[in-house]
């Protein structure tokens, strides 16, 4: 974690919503193995960091917020947050600081009726 060639760690986190308030939560690493998690966690770094243009980054995550929405039928709305794992210095570890998710990027997508499977 401390090399300073080694790269950021992402992760996207999605936050679905019913009509009757119910909430949950979960990753794209939800219930898979730890190498697919890393593997999804690249990818998610991929779209943030190459889709530099905010149009490009919602369509991609839009992508990933229709495939939830798939998944679960009963949300009407997710909230997609790219995040990315903040590694304190040794120093600032000394100091209190710990290892935290801080979000980069959040867009909010909301199914129609028109979208209803």
């Amino acid at each position: 974690f401390f090399a300073p060639s080694v790269g950021p760690q992402f992760q996207a986190r999605f936050t679905l919503s019913t009509p009757q308030g119910a909430r949950s939560e979960e990753t794209l690493e939800t219930g898979k193995s730890r190498e697919v998690g890393l593997r999804l966690g690249n990818l998610t770094g991929e779209i943030y960091i190459v889709a530099r243009r905010d149009d490009l980054r919602r369509a991609f995550l839009g992508a990933l917020a229709a495939n939830r929405l798939g998944a679960h039928p009963e949300a009407n709305l997710v909230q997609v947050n790219v995040e990315e794992w903040v590694m304190p210095t040794m120093a600032e570890h000394r100091l209190g600081a710990r290892p935290c998710w801080r979000s980069l990027y959040e867009a909010t997508f909301v199914r129609t009726s028109r979208s209803r499977p």
